[in-house]
């Protein structure tokens, strides 16, 4: 599992995990269960992604991103506010969120 630009993050608190974990996390996840998307974030929007193990428990940790946003295809559905993807790694799709112009003005 490649994490480029991704953190790994505790599913209770929130926080990033440390090295140990993040790498338990990392050698632990085996399938892809849901997408999360959220606007509710100190920099705007993130993803968030859960796996499960081998054995098919949820583990209590997982990948987050910022400025992404879901592809608008019909796997997305809204959840309380916020949008979920449970269709497979393949099928939740998302792209960088471009960022807005900034106006000087004069």
């Amino acid at each position: 599992m490649r994490l480029a630009g991704w953190q790994v993050h505790d599913s209770d608190s929130g926080k990033p995990l440390d090295k140990r974990r993040s790498a338990d996390f990392v050698k632990s996840a085996e399938q892809f269960i849901l997408a999360e998307w959220s606007t509710h974030t100190s920099k705007g929007s993130s993803i968030h992604c859960f796996y499960l193990d081998v054995n098919g428990s949820y583990l209590e940790a997982y990948l987050t991103k910022e400025n992404l946003v879901p592809e608008n295809n019909k796997q997305w559905y809204q959840v309380s506010g916020a949008m979920h993807c449970a269709a497979g790694n393949n099928m939740c799709k998302f792209a960088q969120l471009k960022e807005q112009p900034k106006l000087v003005r004069r």
